[in-house]
């Protein structure tokens, strides 16, 4: 009786926290919004809610900002902390496992905050590129976008050591911006950067892209506190995510991704999660999985997955 006591308010306890997470999210948001003049229709595909995939396994993923699904082995996901963090990217099993981690040796995780994967310079593989993007206090005056072809997925709970990277550093033409959602165009090979703040912003780095490049302005969304984005990997699906919501935009291939962010979004299914900031399509386009951190609220993070229906 004691124990079932014990665990009862536990589970009370770890609810509490959650709520109180979400209502700091509210609080923190643009007037309780993440749209404040949003243009959203309903014509998009149609998804389930949310399935619980399984908890993360691994102790030390405790703030994943940033996601993606492995090309070489699609039931893995990667994944990686925000600010502060030594410089590793861990994989996950689609059932939350912990499959192993590698550290970037020489990288510095000043402020990950989004991953993406998908077509680089060699044509004959495929890339991981972590956003160190994020400027809360906006200070630093450029973002750094590592890039690498993506590990061969290592052994359960294995540690591995990464030397063969690129390491790009990015200028805003404009000011210094806080991102946290990168997005690889895989029909272009174009990255994307988007603000954080109100009417948030489009940039881009165009492939091929070089240390010290320059990102060109594209655009605006009338949205803020966007965390995550991503494309699917035959480029005609794109979500963007908010604290709140996913976004979705159905693309023509023949539409650039700045073109394709001026018509009306529609909304997909979203169970609030506590900080929830990471989002992936299924390379196969059958749905997408999203992550939320745990340290801030001590609710264990589960890997949850939305299926499309249509």
């Amino acid at each position: 009786m004691v124990e079932n006591l014990i665990a009862t308010m536990q589970k009370i306890e770890k609810e509490c926290l959650f709520y109180i997470a979400a209502l700091a999210l509210l609080a923190f948001s643009c007037g309780g919004s993440d749209d404040p003049n949003p243009p959203i229709v309903d014509n998009g595909p149609n998804f389930t809610d949310r399935i619980a995939q399984g908890l993360i396994q691994n102790d030390l993923l405790i703030e994943a900002s940033g996601l993606a699904v492995s090309l070489h082995d699609n039931n893995r996901l990667w994944s990686h902390n925000d600010k502060d963090d030594d410089a590793y990217i861990f994989l996950v099993g689609n059932d939350g496992s912990d499959e192993g981690r590698f550290y970037l040796s020489g990288g510095i995780n000043r402020d990950w905050e989004d991953l993406a994967i998908g077509p680089g310079p060699d044509p004959n593989e495929n890339y991981l590129y972590i956003g160190d993007i994020g400027n809360n206090d906006l200070v630093y005056d450029f973002i750094r976008i590592y890039r690498m072809i993506e590990p061969e997925t290592s052994l359960p709970g294995s540690v591995d050591t990464l030397t063969n990277f690129e390491s790009i550093r990015l200028n805003y033409p404009d000011g210094i911006r806080d991102a946290e959602a990168l997005l690889l165009d895989p029909l272009t090979k174009d990255l994307y950067v988007i603000t954080k703040d109100a009417n948030a912003r489009i940039y881009k780095a165009a492939y091929p892209q070089t240390d010290q490049q320059l990102l060109t302005l594209e655009g605006t969304l009338p949205y803020a506190n966007i965390v995550s984005g991503d494309i699917s990997f035959d480029g005609k699906e794109v979500l963007l995510k908010s604290y709140f919501r996913v976004f979705y935009w159905r693309r023509d291939p023949g539409t650039s991704i700045a073109d394709m962010f001026q018509q009306p979004a529609d909304t997909l299914p979203y169970s609030l999660e506590p900080q929830g900031e990471a989002m992936a399509w299924h390379p196969n386009g059958s749905g997408y999985y999203t992550l939320s951190e745990e340290k801030a609220s001590g609710v264990e993070a589960v890997l949850y997955f939305y299926q499309k229906t249509n």
